[in-house]
């Protein structure tokens, strides 16, 4: 799971790369490592991540916090460069 969402959801890597790497450790004995597979196991991760996310602010705004806006900064891209922001109040 880490190997997934530090390559695959954070750094965009995907998942032919990342079965031929698993293949390399010889994981396919151990576990599903067909680009199938970790597609599906990616998608069920990035929407845990993002339900648990959407609980934690609903559950800040309850609680009546109020956050500044923050910055993040990540200066590795790959093939582009994009600029993303969030309204986290409103989601």
């Amino acid at each position: 799971m880490a190997t997934l969402s530090t390559f695959g959801l954070k750094r965009g890597v995907g998942v032919e790369t990342l079965s031929a790497c698993f293949a390399r450790l010889r994981l396919p004995t151990q576990v599903g490592c067909s680009p199938g597979a970790i597609r599906h196991v990616m998608q069920v991760l990035e929407a845990t991540a993002v339900a648990t996310a959407e609980t934690w602010e609903q559950d800040a705004v309850a609680a009546g916090e109020v956050r500044e806006i923050i910055g993040g900064v990540d200066e590795t891209f790959l093939e582009r460069m994009m600029l993303v922001l969030q309204d986290v109040s409103t989601g």
